[in-house]
């Protein structure tokens, strides 16, 4: 094979697996953010007070952080491939589950639980995937993709209100997710290589000499990601419904979300491509972007339409792009071990992005909307402090990758 075969087989096989990692995530957590989209019409359907329906949107992170230590140790044993598929088929069956037979809270909440830690299954093999498929000068940008599966998600999940919702009912767009599911598996066994140890360990070990980072820079990175992790999943999440509050129809809602994700992308990509060609530390530029999100949730606190339109898309623009440059900064640092280490990091993402929706669920019920968007304004502030902090300790391992200036 020539040289330039060679290169366009490498390119071609490295496109599969970015396709494989985005579907993944954009599936893994689409019921949530579905849920968050469909909130006006859940509630009235199934009948939910605001303040549970939070608890419903927060199960969903409650079962991602008690599934993702221990899914991340089990992806470095089973190998990403293994644990893809064993995540994709139970995110389907739980979309399944709540199109067919989610008529109570209850039920939509267990599912939704059961979804989250399959979700904290996929994120963390996904990283693992990208770690050992895709060259260290092209990995800020590829992460930076997969990343935006979580905005890409909501983005959907704002398309399905008009589009499904609206027209054949709330549960159809809960079948699409389960179809959404089966279509990132069938990518995935198609273009993930089969990564399982020739011979497997006799027992799962809890600890692996690979992880770079000390346990101290990982839980101090994972209260950083906590914080703005409850200010990301409480925009997703709410967002819908303070518009409609503000007087919006739920249309339009739908369609603002869609639009504010979009925005949430396009930062995604544009900070990972330059995070390849950068010396800066990812961190610290990630810090800097919240700091500007936050001015875009306070603007959300005023009761008016047009600022939820100018707000929506400073909030995600700004406030959504701090996990592609977290997860480059935690993947690059600990190649060998990229499961287990983003393992513990998301730990923090899904125990904020849990919180955050339960208590602006609270806070909704007793103060109204305006107290609720101050504290997320809050959250990301003090996410971004902690963040600047860590990132001098992140430094890179990976070859090719760049070095930390420390800026």
């Amino acid at each position: 094979m020539s040289h330039r075969q060679d290169t366009q087989t490498t390119s071609a096989n490295s496109a599969g697996i970015i396709a494989a990692s985005v579907l993944t995530t954009v599936s893994s957590v689409y019921p949530l953010f579905l849920a968050g989209a469909l909130g006006p019409e859940l509630r009235e359907s199934i009948d939910l007070s605001e303040s549970f329906f939070g608890v419903v949107l927060g199960g969903f992170f409650m079962g991602s952080a008690l599934g993702s230590v221990g899914l991340g140790r089990l992806g470095e044993h089973l190998g990403a491939r293994r644990m893809l598929a064993l995540s994709l088929l139970t995110t389907a069956s739980m979309s399944t589950l709540i199109a067919a037979l989610a008529r109570s809270g209850a039920v939509l909440l267990v599912a939704l639980i059961v979804a989250g830690v399959a979700n904290s299954g996929s994120q963390t093999a996904a990283n693992k995937l990208l770690s050992q498929s895709i060259a260290p000068a092209k990995l800020g940008f590829a992460i930076a993709i997969k990343q935006s599966g979580m905005p890409g998600a909501t983005l959907l999940g704002g398309l399905a209100v008009p589009a499904i919702a609206l027209t054949v009912g709330w549960a159809w767009a809960y079948a699409a997710s389960a179809l959404l599911a089966a279509l990132a598996l069938v990518v995935v066994l198609r273009h993930a290589p089969d990564d399982r140890p020739s011979t497997p360990p006799p027992k799962l070990r809890t600890t692996n000499a690979n992880v770079l980072s000390s346990r101290p820079t990982l839980v101090l990175a994972a209260c950083a990601a906590g914080f703005s992790a409850a200010a990301a999943g409480t925009l997703g999440s709410w967002l819908t419904s303070s518009a409609t509050d503000a007087g919006w129809s739920s249309g339009a809602a739908g369609m603002l979300l869609s639009l504010g994700a979009v925005s949430g992308i396009g930062a995604r990509l544009t900070l990972g491509w330059r995070a390849d060609r950068s010396t800066r530390l990812p961190m610290r530029t990630a810090a800097m972007f919240l700091s500007l999100g936050a001015l875009g949730a306070l603007l959300l606190a005023p009761r008016l339409e047009w600022t939820h339109a100018v707000a929506a898309m400073f909030a995600f623009g700004a406030g959504w792009s701090w996990p592609a440059l977290f997860n480059y900064a935690v993947v690059r640092a600990n190649p060998q071990a990229a499961a287990q280490a983003t393992g513990v990091t998301q730990t923090g993402v899904y125990i904020g992005a849990f919180s955050g929706p339960v208590i602006m669920g609270q806070v909704v019920d007793r103060s109204g909307y305006s107290l609720g968007w101050s504290l997320v304004a809050a959250s990301m502030l003090a996410g971004a402090a902690i963040m600047f902090f860590v990132a001098p300790r992140f430094t890179p391992a990976l070859p090719g990758a760049g070095t930390t200036l420390g800026r």
